[in-house]
C-alpha cells in the first residue's frame, strides 16, 4: 500500500529527521511532502537537505526559514562549488 506523509519544521536536526523516517518506515513507493522549515536551529541542516535530495519520493516546499535565508544570501558573490558555500557566510 502506498502511503502519503507530510512533515514540517525539521530545522536542521538530522537525528530527528532520520528517526521520523524510521518511525514511518518510508518506502520508495511512498510520498513524503516536507512543508518547509528544513533549515535553522539544528546542527546539521545540510545533512538533512542532502538526504532529502537523494530521495526521489521526498517533495520539499519552501518555508519561512528558507525564504529568509534566500533573501539573506541572494546578493552574495559565490564562486566555486556549492559545497563551499557555507564557508562564505559570516560567522555571526
Amino acid at each position: 500500500m502506498t502511503m502519503v506523509y507530510a512533515i514540517s519544521n525539521i530545522h536542521g536536526y538530522y537525528d530527528k529527521w532520520e528517526h521520523m523516517l524510521n518511525l514511518i518506515k518510508l518506502k520508495t513507493s511512498d510520498d513524503l511532502f516536507v512543508l518547509g522549515d528544513v533549515i535553522d536551529y539544528g546542527p546539521e541542516p545540510m545533512k538533512v537537505l542532502f538526504d532529502m535530495m537523494e530521495r526521489v519520493n521526498v517533495y520539499p516546499l519552501m518555508g519561512e526559514h528558507e525564504y529568509r535565508f534566500l533573501n539573506f544570501v541572494k546578493d552574495f558573490p559565490v564562486k566555486g562549488a556549492m559545497s563551499d558555500f557555507a564557508a562564505t557566510l559570516p560567522k555571526d
